[in-house]
């Protein structure tokens, strides 16, 4: 790789790109059939993903 390719940011936002093709219908498919957009569907996940940490890291806190 060279220093300009390095150097050159990428033509979509990275998160974006790295959606699998399949990952991406059904987000669309799940936000049509919830009359919400898909960015709203991606923060409700990750917004969930985070409570589940806080669960987690609350758990092991207790153990020790």
């Amino acid at each position: 790789m060279t220093t300009n390719e390095q150097n050159t940011p990428p033509s979509k936002p990275l998160l974006v790109s790295r959606f699998p093709r399949e990952l991406k219908k059904r987000l669309r498919q799940e936000a049509w059939e919830q009359d919400t957009s898909m960015a709203d569907l991606v923060r409700r996940a990750v917004e969930a993903y985070l409570h589940r940490c806080d669960l987690i890291r609350a758990a092991i806190n207790e153990e020790s």
